[in-house]
């Protein structure tokens, strides 16, 4: 009892991090396409007007894809040119919500304006509250009846920023966090804006959010450099200062989590009979996930393992109940054997031998704590691995 025990610990500790509120992914850019996020050009004299928005490579990264705002030239004297993309957020807010993203300045002569708006397709500078901008000087500056510079906000060139701008739906006010750049100003994710107002300051749900670019004209030159953007993601449920993929929220202030996560937990023992049985267990924390559970014995023998148990049967239980939610004993004999298979390649498990007496299981959990029991058929003993996978 005492090794069932000191192994339900270990993974209970190393529960899986699933389904808490965290961010959902707008648009990465790596498909090249533009779904899920809406791009708009307004040539005020079109004949003039020679920007664009484009899916590019990354100069700064091999391999990434980026979107590119290039503003063209003014047409004359007096027009302007403007590119914008924008995208909805989710109206069924009722508190705060995070829109994160990440840019870099292609060149040092730009206008960046970020903003958010009450209108469904945004289609001029009037329909959109300015939140910040960077132009030529390259100071961050932010909209709260005016605009305003952000202490030592210099940006650079050529360098990627992350940017997490936090809205304050009630309230109608916003904060501004940012990380990025040479030095140590912003080497972790600072806050540089606390309660701003919007500049058109009314009481329309600010529902999309907007990024501009505009060239200015012969009077006013603006921007000749184009702009880059990427990983644009969007957490409804509150405050996250975090990067994508590191989980949780930030609470008073950033908590660099990194940008890894648990997907597998696994731990090999012996398989015994009655009190002796091999149990892991693991947690869904909140709504429902996809989790791929595998009893392995026979393929371990592939990994030079000695001892194996033969033929492993695996039991799920939710916890509290005696009454197995699932069990397989043969992973090939299961009714979603082919689904068991291409999940655990996508998930990065090592494959199972077609015909092998390792079980599987592959199921959509809702909340809460789980166990996994495995056993050898007929009372059979041996060494087993028992794992959980997050399922892709």
């Amino acid at each position: 009892m005492k090794r069932v025990s000191t192994l339900v610990s270990v993974l209970l500790l190393a529960a899986i991090p699933v389904a808490r509120a965290e961010f959902q992914l707008v648009k990465n850019f790596e498909t090249g396409g533009t779904t899920g996020i809406s791009f708009a050009t307004n040539p005020i004299v079109a004949e003039g007007g020679t920007g664009s928005i484009e899916v590019v490579d990354d100069p700064f990264k091999a391999g990434n894809k980026v979107l590119k705002l290039n503003p063209g030239t003014f047409a004359n004297g007096t027009a302007t040119n403007n590119d914008w993309f924008y995208f909805p957020i989710p109206t069924n807010v009722s508190g705060k919500a995070t829109i994160y993203g990440r840019f870099a300045k292609a060149g040092e002569i730009v206008d960046i304006v970020w903003g958010t708006s009450s209108v469904a397709d945004p289609l001029s500078y009037g329909d959109f509250s300015s939140i910040a901008r960077v132009e030529l000087d390259g100071i961050l500056d932010y909209h709260d009846g005016s605009y305003t510079e952000v202490t030592n906000g210099a940006t650079v060139a050529s360098v990627w920023y992350e940017y997490w701008i936090v809205l304050n739906q009630p309230a109608n006010t916003y904060d501004i966090w940012i990380k990025g750049g040479p030095g140590t100003k912003w080497a972790t994710a600072t806050k540089v804006v606390t309660g701003a107002d919007y500049r058109l300051n009314s009481n329309d749900p600010q529902n999309r959010f907007v990024a501009r670019m505009t060239t200015g004209d012969l009077v006013t030159p603006k921007a000749t450099d184009a702009t880059l953007w990427d990983d644009i993601y969007v957490d409804i449920s509150g405050e996250n200062v975090t990067t994508p993929g590191s989980g949780g929220s930030s609470g008073g202030g950033p908590v660099d989590l990194g940008t890894g996560r648990i997907v597998n937990i696994a731990t090999r023992g012996q398989v015994g009979t009655g009190a002796s049985l091999l149990i892991g267990g693991f947690v869904v924390e909140e709504g429902s996930r996809r989790v791929l559970i595998r009893g392995v014995g026979p393929t371990l023998g592939g990994f030079g393992v000695s001892g194996t148990l033969a033929d492993p049967v695996i039991s799920l239980f939710k916890s509290g109940e005696t009454t197995a939610l699932a069990t397989n004993d043969n992973w090939g004999d299961a009714s979603n054997a082919a689904d068991i298979s291409a999940t655990a390649a996508s998930s990065g498990a090592f494959a199972l031998g077609a015909g092998s007496a390792d079980a599987a299981i592959l199921m959509t959990l809702e909340a809460g704590a789980y166990t996994v029991q495995v056993s050898g058929k007929n009372d059979t003993t041996g060494l087993a691995i028992v794992e959980v996978y997050q399922a892709k």
